[in-house]
């Protein structure tokens, strides 16, 4: 590869999808009228194969908010959350009381509808801003929203990748709304022709 991901490379990265969350958390705040912040503290380089191990283990059943990206590099964007946080994120959202979701222990057409406009929004701005400091054109598809265990979810992209390179980018996402805080996992998985483009650009802009 022609670019490697140094300290201060995965420094801008942490900085674009900060950018990109803080942004969209901003404008789900003002959709909702509930005072929402995202943020990433924790962004790594690791491995494809740990990947479902970092996210809690391929076992685990969890809500996948999945976005595939085109333009000038390819790629994917998944945001994965347990299926008690996709639950507790979703009474957030439509400011429902703690537990509700959970109780019901099912997601219906509003809930999906719910959690994939988070997609949407979380999706786009981290890739305008990603288009924005590299001068790459970025585009997200639909999103589309699975609630299944991570081995299943991760299946087809991993095996589409894992052919053509073996490091994926993760971060730690933290959705903080009305005190109470939720985890998720942001991962950012790029062809490694894509990621070798974006570290270039990055590069050129240190």
């Amino acid at each position: 590869m022609a670019g490697e991901l140094d300290s201060d490379k995965l420094l801008k990265l942490g900085e674009v999808i900060n950018r990109g969350l803080g942004q969209s958390g901003a404008v789900i705040s003002e959709m909702t009228g509930l005072a929402m912040e995202i943020k990433a503290p924790r962004i790594e380089m690791i491995p494809l194969k740990e990947i479902a191990v970092i996210a809690g283990g391929p076992a685990s059943v969890g809500v996948g908010l999945y976005q595939g990206i085109t333009g000038d590099v390819d790629g994917h964007l998944l945001l994965f959350f347990s299926e008690q946080n996709a639950y507790s994120l979703v009474d957030l959202l439509l400011e429902l009381p703690e537990g509700f979701t959970a109780g019901r222990g099912e997601l219906g057409p509003m809930e999906y509808s719910a959690l994939s406009e988070l997609s949407n929004v979380t999706g786009s701005f981290f890739m305008n801003s990603l288009a924005d400091l590299t001068g790459l054109e970025i585009i997200p598809s639909t999103p589309a929203v699975v609630l299944d265990m991570l081995g299943s979810i991760l299946d087809n992209i991993l095996a589409e990748l894992s052919s053509k390179g073996d490091q994926a980018l993760v971060a730690e996402a933290e959705f903080e709304g009305m005190s109470k805080g939720i985890r998720g996992c942001f991962l950012l998985l790029p062809t490694p022709e894509a990621l070798e483009i974006i570290l270039d650009r990055l590069g050129q802009g240190l």
